[in-house]
């Protein structure tokens, strides 16, 4: 069982529709082929599988899976899926966002549910890092990506949140010129603390 996202779409960054499965069936087998089959529908192109997070997300039970999609020559990405159980049976995934070399491959340290605005809603946060070896800098640079879930009725994009890009600017962990930096936002727990002393609730 094969399901196929188009190299268009994955050049455009984010899904903009959603497909469904609704069979009955075994949930958890159903899900588990959707995740191992997923594939970039484009020649040479290709995504593998690299790991799945478990976490509760606007209230719904989900799964953020990472792919590396490759066959972009020096600019190949992770993808982050959202896949979500809306029913016994009834899955439906979302990219919800991809992130390109920076010199080095990124990787995903980690996705976790934050509360980053005024709304109920949970928002999902994503910690990349990239890891540099060389004359100029020593260690990673750190990016937090805050995203709010699509609005019932309005659209299916993830959109990230413009105060969050202010308060976790993209930073360095690490030796440049040899002068020690020091990230302030390079956890989870240390992302949490700053949006509870601005007095978002964890």
């Amino acid at each position: 069982m094969k399901f196929r996202i188009s190299a268009l779409t994955v050049l455009g960054l984010i899904v903009s529709s959603f497909w469904a499965v609704a069979i009955t069936c075994d949930s958890n087998r159903i899900l588990q082929e959707m995740i191992t089959n997923l594939t970039v529908d484009s020649g040479s192109w290709r995504s593998s599988y690299v790991s799945t997070i478990n976490l509760k997300f606007a209230t719904r039970q989900a799964k953020a899976v990472i792919y590396n999609i490759e066959g972009l020559g020096s600019r190949d990405k992770l993808a982050v899926v959202l896949f979500e159980n809306n029913g016994k049976c009834n899955f439906q995934f979302r990219i919800i966002d991809t992130f390109y070399q920076e010199g080095v491959e990124p990787e995903i340290l980690s996705i976790f549910n934050v509360n980053a605005d005024k709304d109920k809603e949970l928002e999902l946060a994503v910690l990349i890092g990239w890891h540099y070896d060389d004359l100029n800098f020593r260690g990673y640079l750190y990016k937090v990506s805050v995203y709010d879930y699509p609005k019932t009725g309005k659209n299916d994009r993830f959109s990230q949140i413009q105060r969050a890009r202010e308060l976790f600017p993209i930073e360095g962990d690490g030796l440049q010129m040899n002068k020690r930096l020091h990230a302030k936002y390079n956890t989870e727990a240390k992302i949490r603390r700053r949006l509870k002393q601005l007095g978002y609730k964890q």
